[in-house]
Order: structure tokens, then C-alpha cells, then sequence
């Protein structure tokens, strides 16, 4: 083996003397003797006329080691970078190829990053991908690092390939649900004050308007202005979950890829220092696989090895609570293993792990992981990881909700924060990054007030603009039938559509909070929207002959309810009020215990002979205690399941029987019904997508946002020492 020095500085690096093995062919033809005269006499590093050649070369064309010629040599790699993409259909490499392209931005670098040329990395002996921003004999802060990826969704896309084996999304959050229902009675038996039919009709609401929202979506990708198919990261999510929690043959087939690639980076470089970037579902493989080195540091000796473990977007937190069966193997780190032999008077050496964990608050996947740290202190792992609440970043920095959880890799103050602070923390003021830039993320990511604004002001702008539409286009089919001609002026159009929206929005609001909330501040804050809403209606509206129309049957009632004012806020109220009452739990627990048995005995099949059947009547139940008859009604569905289509169905029976009373009292001379037909099809359509939007916005922020669903879980299912536990109550912000 040779000896090449590059520069004339001292540093060598060795070379394979046979040409075959690494000069490209042409150079080996026999008709080329010319280029390879020009390679020996130009590019030749010992060149006398053009001493540093190779090193000009290399720099200029910006080549990564992969581009080297085998046989010569790359830098010695001191640190290794792993990835661990998340959910869905991954291209092999691209979570790794974004991780680089973000520590090329840190320093500074720009550079070529094929795709290819991460192919095979840390796989059967085969190097990292290191990128050469200077020659080799000056090794730059990139030249030391090797990056590569631990690939593990072609394992999943077999399984949602075949088909047949995973459980349909909302069948399987229903199993979900169920699994609360178990975990919740395992820690507090015999409790009834969690409605868990409301769980499910809440995360039925949230799946549907996903899917509405779809459809806006695809229209968004078709004009160039949004590309994002949320339904499927929801779909890729509730799949890869299922497969890492409850396959367990996949499971392990996952975390054997982890621990081949963690073992071949420690056959290859066993004095480097590994640092983990994990995303969404890739974060509880790597945290797994973690736990099972740091248990049993023989058997897995690259353990000691990781310095750092970065997570964005994990949900770490929710596995902890709802499939607490994956954790309990992992009993404590094995510490003898790991430090040695301490004497009794040494301090515990600093955990060697530093984790930090990223969440932007428009992420429905990522939270804060207060469990883990709670977890991690009971089972004695906080001496492996230093894991802190000021550890925890979570930040409002992303516009458009559901995105966010794939918008960290374009962020470059998630991954330059995380790269000071742990992976190359600069030593002197010239180092990357400046000192501006340390000042700026001194404290974590920084928040975006744009973005904030966006989640809580437009967010709930879109459903009131779709209400807004809805009234307009009935307002306009109203017009179309009573002025079919166009004979008459309408000034007050505008003025009438944004007063009546506003009594619908309000009337819609009040009503949909308390179908997603358990009484209390919620619906008291839903009917003081309703009555500010009916309080402007009132003031803003014109009475004219089309508002007339709209109050046909109030004014039936009698002359009280002529004010076509008056009227319309009576029949919006009696919306609502019916709406609530099909839902509503003691009806529910009337018909269960009262009304149902007398059907069941009436539709029942005739009694065999000789057997003597008694009927039930109301005053024959006996007497039960209030926790009873709540568990009732909690066990009962309601009488209408789906609260949204009976509030369609009651506002469509309305809008029918007022055009066919108006029609026979008032009804001009062959005036056309299309114009109806079309605006109350055109406005029942889109007062559904606004309500259907209202939902999925109200539920992201009440149970994602500020994660009211985490707070829940962890109350409901944990130990009261876990839910005690420092930030255990507290939420997204």
C-alpha cells in the first residue's frame, strides 16, 4: 500500500497501488495513453508544475466521498449522523439526504447531494456518506462526519401493499378508544364520568372533516397553491402506528435494521461519537432500540457510543400511555455495563445522551414528551439521558396545520439549534454558526407571530367565509324566485347575507360545541356567541320581501312573530334545541331504561310454552343511584348518532316545508322553484363544510394544540404520580 501527500504538508493518505482497482477503465484501454498522460501530469498531486491540483480539483467540483475512486482514502470520520425517517411512503434516503443538506447550511456549504450516493450506507461493511468540502489532507468540520440512514417503511408498504391485514382508520381509532376504556378502568375501576361514545363521535368528526378537507386540498394542488395530502399522513400514520405497536414480527424486523446499522457504524468506526435525528414514528423505534442497548450494553456495545438523539415530531408520549406493554421489558439501564465500577464516593458521571426533542404546535403528531422524562426518572434511564423540561422546544413557527409535521426538515433553526448545542458546539467566535445566529436560537427555535395568527384568526375564517357563501346563495335563489325577472332592485342583498350569516354562524357555533364538548365553560362560551350573534342580526338586518320569505313559518305561529327579526331567531334557536335534545343524555337514558323495553317486548318473538314473560313498566325499574343511571346513559347511544347530519336534516325539513308553506299562501303566477332548489342545495352543501371545517379547527386546537387529548389520557390512565408529574398538566402554547 502507497503513500499519497496531497499537499506537501506531511499528511498522507494511502493508495492501493493497483491501478485496477481504482482507475476508472477507459484509463486502463490500451488507446488511452493520452488521458492517461493528462491524469498523471495535470491532476497528479506531485506534480511539480501544478503543485495542490487534486486538492483545486476536489474543491471545485464539491465532490462527497462516495465520488472518491476506490481505493482512495476519506477522512477520518470522528462523528456519524443516523436518521430515522417517520410515517409514510418513504423514499429510501431522503430523511438522511435532508439531515446533511441541513448541515450543510449550518457551515455554510453548499454542496452536491446526489440521492445515490447515500445508497447501501453503514450496509454490509459499506462506508457512511461523507461530504468533501475540501481535499483530505485539510479536513473541514463536514470532512469528519458521516451520514446514513436507517430505512425501515419498505417493511410497511409490504403490508399496506397487500392489503387485508390493517384495520380501517376509524375502526381501528374505535379499537383505540376501547383500549382507553380498558387502560382507564385498570387504574380507577368502576369509573363512569368518561364518555367514551363522545370520544368516538369526536374522532369520527375529525376523520370526516379531514376528508372534506381533502377534497379543498386536491383543488389547492390542482392551482399550484398548496401540495399536501393530509388524509394520507393521517392514513400513514394510523398504519405505521399500528404496525409498530401492535405487529410484533414487524416491530422486530424494524429495530433489527436499527441495531445492524448502529452495529456496522461500530465495526467501521469505534471510537466515533453517533448522534440520532428521529422523526415522527421513527422516534419510538429509535427511543426502542435505544432502550434495549442502554439495558444491555454487552450485547449492543455501540451504545456507548450515541451522544445525542434529536426527535421532532415524536409521539413518544402517546405510546407511553396507551401501549405501555411495548416499555415493560426495559426494568433500568444496565449502569455497571455502561460507567464501570464507581467508588462509593465519585459522583454519578452526566448521563451521556443528550436528547432534545422539537414540536411546533400545528403538528397533530409531535408533542411534549413529559411522560417520557416521568418514565424515564421512575426506571431509572435519566442517568443514560439527559433529558430535560428545558430540553422540550415546542414553538409556533409553521402556517399550515397538519404540514407542520413535515415542515421541520425545511427549517433550519430546528436543526442549526440542535447542531451547536450538541453536535458541534462552537469553540471559538469564527466557528459555525455566527454569533448573531447562537444569540437568535440562544433559547430554542424562535416563535413566528405570522404563524400564530394564521392557527387562531384564519383558521376559523375559513368555515365563517363558507357561511357566509351558503346564505348568499340561498339569499340569491330567494331572489331568483320571487323577482324572476330581475324587475326590481335589491340594495340590501349584501347587508342581509352578512346579517343572516352571522345569526347562522352563531346558531351553528353554539350548536357544535355542544356536541364536541362535555357541558360546562364550553357551552356556556357557544351560547354567548349565539346570543351576541342574534344581537347584531337583530340591529343589522333589513326587513325587506325577501327576508319576508325567510320567516313564513314563525310568522304562522301567530302575529307575535310577524317581525321577521324576531322570527328568524326563534326558528335558529328551536334549531338548536332540537339538535340537543336527540343527543341529549337523560332522553338517552329515558329511552334505555323506560321506553326501549316496552318496544323490545312489544316486537319480541312470542314466549315458548310454559314460560311466563312479565312487562316492564316505567315504575316497575327500580330506584338507582346517580352514578347508575349516568353509566346508563353513557353506555347508550344517542338517538341520533351523527349530530351534524341531524342538524342538516332538521335545517334541510325547514328550508323545504318554508318553500312549500310560502308557496301555497304566496305563490306568484308561475314563478320558478329552480332557483330555490339550486340555492338550498348549493347552501345545505356548504353550511356542511363549514360546520365539517368549524369541527376539524375547534378539535385541533382544544385536543391537539393545547393537548386537551394528552391531558386526558394522562389523568385517565396513568399513575396520579405521572399525572403530578412537572409539566404533566401543561400543553402546547
Amino acid at each position: 500500500m502507497l503513500s499519497l501527500d496531497c499537499s506537501g504538508d506531511g499528511v498522507t493518505w494511502p493508495i492501493n497501488p493497483d491501478p485496477q482497482s481504482w482507475l476508472p477503465g477507459f484509463l486502463l484501454k490500451p488507446s488511452g495513453p493520452f488521458v492517461y498522460f493528462v491524469f498523471f501530469a495535470v491532476i497528479h498531486p506531485k506534480n511539480p508544475l501544478l503543485p495542490g491540483t487534486a486538492r483545486l480539483i476536489s474543491d471545485f467540483f464539491l465532490l462527497p466521498s462516495s465520488f472518491l475512486l476506490p481505493g482512495m482514502a476519506t477522512p477520518r470520520v470522528n462523528k456519524l449522523v443516523l436518521a430515522v425517517h417517520g410515517i409514510g411512503d418513504q423514499t429510501r434516503n431522503s430523511t438522511i439526504l435532508s439531515t446533511a443538506a441541513q448541515f450543510c447550511h449550518n457551515f455554510g456549504y453548499r454542496a452536491l447531494l446526489p440521492l445515490g450516493g447515500f445508497a447501501d450506507t453503514l450496509q454490509n461493511g459499506a462506508p457512511p456518506f461523507v461530504i468533501m468540502e475540501t481535499a483530505p489532507s485539510h479536513p473541514g468540520p463536514l470532512n469528519t462526519i458521516g451520514f446514513a440512514e436507517i430505512y425501515w417503511a419498505d417493511l410497511a408498504r409490504q403490508i399496506a401493499t397487500a392489503g387485508y391485514t390493517l384495520q380501517e382508520t376509524k375502526e381501528w381509532c374505535r379499537s383505540v378508544v376501547s383500549r382507553v376504556r380498558v387502560l382507564a378502568e385498570r387504574r380507577e375501576p368502576g369509573r363512569t364520568d368518561i364518555h367514551y361514545d363522545q370520544i368516538e363521535y369526536v374522532l369520527d368528526e375529525a376523520i370526516d372533516a379531514i376528508g372534506v378537507m381533502e377534497s379543498l386540498l386536491f383543488l389547492a394542488r390542482k392551482a399550484g397553491v398548496l401540495d399536501f395530502d393530509l388524509k394520507q399522513m393521517l392514513d400513514d400514520y394510523l398504519g405505521d402506528v399500528q404496525l409498530v405497536t401492535e405487529f410484533n414480527g414487524i416491530r422486530a424486523k424494524i429495530l433489527d435494521r436499527l441495531h445492524d446499522a448502529f452495529a456496522n457504524a461500530h465495526a467501521l468506526y469505534p471510537q466515533a461519537e453517533i448522534y440520532v435525528v428521529a422523526h415522527s414514528e421513527g422516534t419510538v423505534v429509535a427511543f426502542l432500540g435505544l432502550l434495549q442497548a442502554v439495558t444491555d450494553p454487552r450485547q449492543y456495545p455501540w451504545i456507548k457510543q450515541v451522544r445525542g438523539l434529536m426527535t421532532i415530531g415524536s409521539p413518544i408520549d402517546k405510546h407511553l400511555i396507551l401501549w405501555p406493554d411495548l416499555f415493560t421489558p426495559f426494568s433500568g439501564p444496565d449502569t455497571l455495563a455502561l460507567f464501570g465500577q464507581l467508588p462509593s464516593d465519585q459522583p454519578r458521571p452526566a448521563p451521556p445522551i443528550r436528547w432534545l426533542n422539537y414540536v411546533d404546535n400545528g403538528d397533530p403528531v409531535g408533542f411534549e414528551l413529559d411522560t417520557a422524562r416521568w418514565w424515564m426518572t421512575t426506571h431509572g434511564y435519566d442517568q443514560v439521558f439527559e433529558f430535560t423540561e428545558n430540553d422540550d422546544f415546542y414553538f409556533t413557527r409553521y402556517f399550515v396545520p397538519g404540514k407542520a409535521h413535515t415542515d421541520y426538515w425545511n427549517d433550519a433553526d430546528v436543526f442549526q439549534h440542535f447542531i451547536m448545542t450538541v453536535v458541534a458546539p462552537p469553540q471559538a467566535p469564527s466557528d459555525a454558526p455566527s454569533s448573531e445566529r447562537r444569540q437568535e436560537l440562544a433559547n430554542g427555535p424562535r416563535q413566528l407571530v405570522w404563524a400564530r395568527i394564521t392557527s387562531y384568526v384564519v383558521a376559523y375564517l375559513i368555515p365563517l367565509g363558507a357561511i357566509f357563501a351558503a346564505v348568499y346563495f340561498l339569499c340569491k335563489g330567494v331572489e331568483g324566485y320571487l323577482d324572476p325577472k330581475g324587475d326590481f332592485d335589491h340594495p340590501h342583498l349584501i347587508r342581509n347575507v352578512f346579517a343572516l350569516g352571522g345569526l347562522l354562524a352563531g346558531a351553528t357555533i353554539w350548536l357544535r360545541l355542544t356536541q364536541l364538548v362535555r357541558f360546562g365553560l364550553w357551552h356556556i362560551v357557544g351560547f354567548a356567541i349565539y346570543l351576541a350573534c342574534a344581537g347584531l342580526f337583530y340591529f343589522a338586518v333589513v326587513r325587506t320581501d325577501d327576508l319576508a320569505w325567510f320567516n313564513t313559518l314563525p310568522n304562522s305561529l301567530g302575529d307575535r312573530w310577524t317581525d321577521p327579526r324576531q322570527g328568524l331567531v326563534l326558528l335558529s334557536a328551536a334549531l338548536v334545541f332540537l339538535v340537543m335534545l336527540s343527543n341529549a343524555r337523560w332522553l338517552r337514558r329515558v329511552w334505555a331504561d323506560s321506553v326501549a323495553p316496552v318496544f323490545r317486548h312489544l316486537f319480541a318473538k312470542k314466549p315458548v310454552l310454559g314460560v311466563s314473560t312479565t312487562l316492564p313498566t316505567p315504575g316497575s325499574t327500580p330506584s338507582r343511584s346517580s352514578e347508575a343511571k349516568s353509566e346508563s346513559a353513557a353506555s347508550h347511544r344517542p338517538l341520533v348518532r351523527n349530530a351534524l347530519r341531524s342538524m342538516l336534516i332538521t335545517g334541510g325539513v325547514a328550508l323545504v316545508l318554508n318553500t312549500a308553506w310560502y308557496a301555497h299562501l304566496y305563490h306568484p303566477a308561475k314563478a320558478p322553484l329552480w332557483p330555490i332548489v339550486l340555492g338550498g342545495a348549493a347552501f345545505l352543501y356548504l353550511w356542511r363544510l363549514a360546520s365539517l371545517i368549524f369541527d376539524l379547527v375547534f378539535i385541533w386546537h382544544r385536543y391537539i394544540r393545547f393537548s386537551g387529548a394528552m391531558t386526558f389520557l394522562r389523568r385517565s390512565i396513568l399513575p396520579a404520580a405521572a399525572a403530578e408529574a412537572p409539566g404533566a398538566s401543561g400543553g402546547k402554547t
